[in-house]
């Protein structure tokens, strides 16, 4: 397949439009170029200004190193304190428990020591009374008659021996 050759020929005109084409499109390429350009501007002044600031933050933040380690270190301190503190207070606690258990056990003994108390009370009431009645029926007759005894009859101390012993009286 062989190509004929054909003879073009261009009019003045034909080459002022086309020119004016070619122009058009520079333009409106100069123009897109100009936008993009604009835009990486825009995005090199943004990264710009991030790096400053994020410069501007490192030095802000190692001024505050030292303040923030010291906070941490204080927090450490402060924590180990805490469950120092807790530790004592779980010990007291417990001991608290055990003493209270204590407690407890003597309140049960002295409640069960009150009612025998009580109880003996009650029967030397009585016993009481018959005493202050036998005391109130003696005369001076019978209080001479006793003095008079220096020494019992075996009979009497057979009976005084336990009750004295009873009484731990001598």
């Amino acid at each position: 397949m062989l190509e004929k050759e054909k003879n073009m020929t261009v009019t003045v005109s034909d080459f002022v439009e086309a020119c004016q084409v070619t122009l058009r499109l520079l333009a409106r390429r100069r123009a897109q170029l100009r936008e993009l350009l604009s835009l990486f501007k825009g995005g090199m002044d943004k990264l710009q200004e991030t790096s400053a600031s994020a410069e501007e933050l490192k030095g802000e933040l190692g001024e505050l190193e030292p303040e923030l380690k010291a906070t941490q270190e204080e927090g450490q301190r402060l924590t180990h304190a805490l469950a120092q503190k807790k530790n004592q207070v779980t010990d007291i606690r417990e001991q608290m428990v055990a003493q209270e258990e204590k407690v407890r056990e003597k309140n049960e003994s002295v409640n069960t020591m009150n009612e025998e108390l009580v109880q003996e009370v009650g029967e030397a009431i009585p016993a009481l009374e018959a005493g202050e009645k036998g005391i109130k029926a003696l005369d001076k007759k019978d209080l001479v008659e006793v003095r008079v005894l220096n020494k019992p009859p075996d009979q009497v101390l057979a009976v005084m021996e336990p009750i004295c012993l009873l009484l731990n009286v001598k």
